[in-house]
């Protein structure tokens, strides 16, 4: 008889290679060495059986593991849905536990998912989490990870100011740690944004750095030649791209790690197929594909597969090249990669295309863009808005093309309305709800603190710039702290719009308007919509009138274009900070150069399209043309009357503005007038605010050449000369509406930004006569001045991103003030800057300057503006009449008689929107 004590030890030995086969640590493991050799069926298989063993057994870290080791196959595997459930799951369960370090980690690599798939939002609202859970625990490298994550997210959506700012302070910590692979990592990013941003020396350096560092550390070289490799393919350096990659695959292979050497082996593939090394590279992916089948990757295979589609297409293997690219699109949609259905539809219409089935390549241009606009309708910030635009404008550009192409003339216009001004249009139709409201209250007055701390920052700098002898050092030194307080509250905005509960009523976007819709629900009769298209060789323009459409293709080439209007504005931009020879500068403005622009840009629609005079245009312009004022096109040159009168030349010369009124719109749609629809009407009829005071300290200091004859609302750093005349314009014009409902008025200490704010949103007409500034690297930080003496809560400086929070109810806007119509031009987008916040703020139109001003004309041409306004013209008519009527007139500076007629004096100021 077997003693019981024996049966259990024979049970034990029989049983214990099991039990030890089932521990979750070997299955994980396990699949840790299958993932290693590019096995990614098996390592999902063992990760999987690791994660049931250790629910079973209760071990939540165990789980949480399994969970992020999941991901990373679902991530390479393509599978990026089921990626982000992985790391979901492993950020729930980490924070389970508490382990915050591991939460953060797992949010980094959710960051990557969403931006592989184009949801930037989400990208960046992932490293914001990690980042705020790694500086709880004090954890540096963490947070250095974050921020070089979120550099990621720029820098893809070509902010490179942002990633640029977002790796070098990645860096610095890094260097800190001494951790030599992320230094080499953040040179390879930093010298690449360098280079496409325009500093190309400079990038050129930091890749050199990253590349000594690979030198001298082996085990980190592989990252490094291939980060390397990258950006000498981008940049057509095939050779010494494929020099990098085989580097780096050699690297690997020594180490036996497959997968790094895979990926190697793929970049020598499309390398050599850029090169155009066409048999090499199929033979090569023919190998990449076969490893990818063997290994379950059927989202590497898909991609060997998009790129022999190419080497067929490119080989007249029509037939073979779409089947191919039919199977990627496919896969493409099951694994929701909408960026990949959009590259595989582009190609398989640019097939279909040149095989002459245009209806085939239209649907697949048409699905492209469709999937496009799916990404575009979720992006809320309006940075982000912003940059999609302009990274993704050339698929637009080439269904608009395809369209003109085969004659489809009001297609092409509504692709291009689609692409035009999406991130305004997007913002006025979207609820207007309260960002802040329901936010965690320590965000709150967090902004707050912030807010105050850039307006004593700001003010405490002016007041030390005033002086006669600024103290350089605590400049530097303001100037750095308001510069880091700045992005502080820019990162605090982004997390305050992302966590608003009322956050999705502002996504979405606005459907463009077709040209039947605009002839039905915008124009009246002698009403004319030209919008304006640069291309390389050619300029298109739309014409649409209540009764017609006309589509005009005028042959000119963009550099010609933008060089003639340069050397118009050439002039106006020299006048800055030399106001001492104003008429010598003046002088130098050439009408010959207006008349060949009206040659160019608008007697070619003319001859082909029937426009009466006195008709109202509605100009929607493109690149440059956005800083050009049609007004003062030249249509018959005249001789010089009156040698007695400075500028009298200008006066015997035909104008633009003569037969037409003209205002500018960034987008047709604008015009549509559900956009214009309101609850609430405003209470009072007139607001006004003139020639604050700008006086900071006693002991200010003066700006030589500043004297009575400069009259130039211009500044030198942060000295803004009195402006006496704009507080008579300002009373002048309040009279006129005075028995038409309320007005006010606030004129020297009283022309405050806090009366800005405060009053602003309940007049119909609002007139700003002051000083303006541009910002031309960051133009929602350009400007209205108002008065210096600030409090803690305001600077006296009214910016275009606090313009946003005003909720107007104006009908018109007037920045009679310098260069209020600049900004920053993004492509499809036009110019950010305050033009466009006052219009997201709420008015219908906004009349601003495209260059400084003279104070005097300035104040005179506002005066006959009111006036006509108030005899009952249209704003348009009424800013026509004006100019004309101050074209005629004249003026004695210091015994000169100058004409009015001269452009700089009437031309600057232009009416936007409607």
């Amino acid at each position: 008889m077997i003693r019981p004590a024996i049966i259990i030890l024979i049970i034990w030995i029989v049983t214990f290679p099991l039990l030890s086969s089932e521990d979750p640590l070997l299955h994980l493991k396990s699949g840790i060495e299958a993932y290693k050799h590019y096995r990614f069926d098996t390592a999902r298989e063992e990760y999987e059986k690791a994660l049931s063993l250790y629910f079973s057994s209760g071990d939540l870290n165990g789980a949480g593991e399994c969970y992020l080791s999941l991901g990373e196959v679902y991530f390479s595997l393509c599978l990026y849905e089921n990626s982000l459930t992985s790391y979901g799951n492993a950020c729930d369960t980490f924070r389970k536990l508490s382990k915050k370090d591991r939460e953060a980690f797992s949010l980094i690599n959710k960051s990557q998912v969403y931006l592989n798939l184009r949801l930037y939002e989400e990208s960046l609202k992932s490293c914001k989490g990690a980042m705020s859970l790694y500086e709880e625990i004090s954890d540096k490298k963490g947070m250095a990870a974050s921020l070089s994550h979120t550099g990621d997210i720029y820098s893809e959506l070509g902010l490179y100011s942002e990633s640029l700012k977002c790796y070098t302070d990645s860096l610095s910590m890094f260097i800190e740690l001494n951790d030599i692979e992320n230094i080499g990592l953040l040179l390879c990013k930093t010298g690449e944004d360098y280079i496409k941003s325009g500093d190309k020396e400079t990038g050129l350096q930091k890749l050199q750095e990253a590349l000594n560092i690979a030198k001298s550390s082996p085990s980190i070289s592989y990252e490094l030649l291939m980060r390397t490799g990258d950006i000498c393919q981008e940049y057509g350096y095939y050779e010494e791209g494929l020099s990098k990659y085989r580097e780096a695959r050699k690297v690997v292979k020594d180490m036996g790690d497959t997968v790094r050497e895979y990926k190697a082996l793929r970049e020598i593939a499309r390398t050599s197929l850029l090169k155009g090394d066409d048999e090499g590279s199929l033979g090569i992916y023919d190998r990449v594909m076969v490893i990818a089948k063997e290994a379950g990757d059927k989202g590497g295979r898909i991609d060997g597969l998009f790129n022999v589609a190419l080497l067929y297409d490119k080989h007249g293997r029509t037939d073979d090249s779409i089947k191919a690219y039919k199977e990627c699109l496919d896969f493409y949609k099951s694994a929701g990669n909408p960026f990949g259905t959009v590259k595989t539809l582009q190609n398989l219409g640019s097939i279909y295309e040149k095989t002459g089935q245009a209806a085939m390549a239209e649907e697949c241009y048409r699905g492209a863009i469709e999937e496009l606009e799916k990404i575009r309708g979720e992006i809320r910030l309006e940075e982000f808005k912003e940059s999609f635009s302009e990274k993704f404008m050339p698929y637009y550009r080439h269904i608009i093309n395809f369209l003109i192409e085969e004659g489809k003339y009001k297609e092409a216009f509504y692709y291009l309305e689609m692409a035009r001004a999406r991130s305004l249009l997007d913002a006025i139709t979207g609820a207007r709800v309260d960002i802040k409201k329901g936010v965690k209250p320590e965000l709150l007055e967090k902004d707050k603190k912030l807010q105050g701390e850039m307006n004593y920052l700001q003010s405490a700098l002016i007041r030390e710039h005033s002086r006669v002898k600024p103290d350089e050092e605590y400049v530097r030194e303001l100037q750095g702290k308001l510069l880091k307080t700045r992005e502080e509250f820019k990162s605090l905005q982004q997390e305050l719009l992302l966590s608003n509960p009322s956050y999705s009523f502002l996504t979405g976007i606005k459907k463009p308007l077709t040209p039947d819709e605009i002839q039905q629900k915008v124009l009246t009769e002698n009403q004319f919509i030209l919008e304006y298209f640069i291309k390389n060789d050619k300029l298109d323009v739309w014409v649409i009138s209540k009764k017609s459409f006309s589509f005009v293709e005028i042959p000119v080439p963009s550099d010609e274009l933008n060089k003639k209007i340069e050397d118009f504005r050439k002039p106006f931009e020299e006048l800055k900070g030399k106001e001492s020879v104003f008429i010598d500068i003046l002088s130098k403005c050439d009408d010959r150069n207006l008349a060949e622009l009206y040659s160019l840009i608008f007697k070619p629609v003319l001859e082909k399209v029937s426009i009466p005079d006195n008709a109202e245009l509605f100009i929607v312009p493109d690149g440059i043309l956005y800083y050009l004022p049609f007004e003062a096109l030249i249509t018959e040159k005249g001789k010089e009357s009156d040698r007695q009168i400075t500028f009298s030349g200008f006066s015997a010369n035909k104008y633009v503005i003569e037969k037409y009124s003209i205002s500018y719109i960034p987008s047709a749609t604008l015009l549509d007038p559900s956009l214009r629809e309101r609850k609430e009407k405003p209470g009072g009829t007139f607001l006004g605010f003139g020639n604050p005071d700008f006086t900071v300290i006693p002991d200010v200091r003066i700006i030589p050449g500043m004297n009575n004859f400069i009259r130039l609302q211009g500044r030198e750093n942060y000295y803004f000369p009195p402006l006496p005349g704009t507080e008579k314009e300002v009373k002048n014009i309040c009279d006129l509406f005075r028995k038409s409902g309320k007005t006010e008025i606030y004129t020297g200490i009283n022309a405050t930004e806090e009366n800005v704010k405060s009053k602003s949103s309940d007049y119909r007409y609002l007139l700003f006569a002051t000083h303006g500034f541009l910002d031309e690297e960051n133009p929602m930080y350009s400007g209205l001045v108002f008065t210096l003496k600030g409090t803690k809560d305001e600077d006296g400086f009214l910016r275009a991103m606090e313009v946003l929070n005003l909720n107007l109810k104006s009908e018109l806007v007037v920045l009679s003030a310098c260069e209020t119509g600049l900004g920053k031009i993004r492509t499809g987008e036009g110019v950010i800057g305050l033009t466009r916040a006052f219009m997201y703020a709420g008015s219908h139109a906004v009349v601003v300057s495209l260059w400084s001003v003279e104070s005097a004309s300035t104040a005179r041409l506002m005066e006959i503006f009111y006036k006509n306004l108030m005899a009952g013209m249209t704003k348009a008519e009424a800013l026509r009449k004006a100019k004309i009527t101050l074209m005629k007139e004249t003026e004695v500076i210091e015994g000169n008689r100058l004409s009015y007629s001269h452009p700089f004096f009437w031309a600057p100021f232009v009416m936007v929107g409607k």
